[in-house]
């Protein structure tokens, strides 16, 4: 994913060596991200799961990712190349509105971790 969040907005793939490179480092969470759809759609994973652990980096990705992905659509002939990837983003970006757990109340106390919590052994 660094290669995905360092790649400009806006770029596209058509040009130099770099560009390629970028789109070929990309290749791998597009990859992920389409399985990742995919499992959402087949209903594996549930989608507030994604949306919750994932669902910046699967809008981030996207933004980053649509020219590479839109240029490998067109290439092959397909609008089909990354549709769950492409469904996901769209489906996530629907439902949550972006804001953090914190933001909206999230737990701000310690988590127990069985007969101990992360602040009573923090303080050891």
């Amino acid at each position: 994913m660094m290669v995905v969040q360092n790649i400009p907005d806006g770029s596209n793939c058509v040009g130099d060596r770099r560009r390629r490179a970028r789109a070929g480092g990309g290749a791998c969470s597009r990859c992920i991200l389409e399985g990742l759809g995919y499992s959402v759609y087949a209903r594996i994973v549930p989608l507030h799961v994604v949306g919750d652990l994932l669902g910046g980096t699967v809008r981030l990705a996207w933004r980053k990712l649509r020219p590479y992905i839109e240029e490998e659509r067109q290439r092959g002939g397909s609008q089909k190349t990354f549709e769950w990837f492409q469904m996901a983003r769209y489906t996530i970006g629907a439902i949550f509105t972006g804001k953090t757990s914190l933001q909206i109340g999230g737990r701000t106390k310690p988590i127990a971790t069985g007969s101990r919590d992360v602040a009573s052994a923090s303080q050891r």
